[in-house]
């Protein structure tokens, strides 16, 4: 919901120590637990097994998921089907540019390169899901 998540960003920057970079970890965190989901479901994993598998994968790996680790899993496992394996992979691309931006002395504020990761996370959502109907 792009509205709301850009209304959502000022606040959510309010927020004692987390920056733009801390963010952008979060939010990778949760779409590589969705990509891993939708990989594992892809290769026929049973619905009924991919909690623990998903569960497993985050703690080998300590993400950030700004939430607790039972949340997240649960989560990812609920809207894999939501997503393709591509839009995924598109989301990660954009998710690293945007980390990249973040960490270049001479980029914009905070604020603007998460405006411009969430507009374009949120285009691209739109015009996948588009061509889908």
């Amino acid at each position: 919901d792009l509205n709301r998540a850009l209304s959502l960003l000022g606040h959510v920057l309010s927020q004692s120590r987390t920056t733009g970079v801390s963010l952008v970890m979060a939010l990778t965190t949760q779409t590589l637990g969705l990509a891993y989901a939708r990989a594992l479901l892809d290769e026929g994993m049973p619905a009924s097994r991919l909690y623990k598998a998903l569960f497993d994968f985050l703690s080998a790996g300590k993400g950030l998921t700004s939430r607790p680790w039972g949340e997240a899993v649960n989560s990812w496992a609920r809207a894999a089907n939501m997503w393709t394996s591509s839009e995924l992979k598109d989301a990660c691309e954009i998710l690293l540019r945007a980390d990249i931006s973040l960490k270049d002395t001479r980029s914009s504020s905070d604020e603007q390169a998460l405006t411009s990761l969430i507009l374009e996370l949120c285009e691209r959502r739109k015009s996948v899901t588009a061509k889908r109907y």
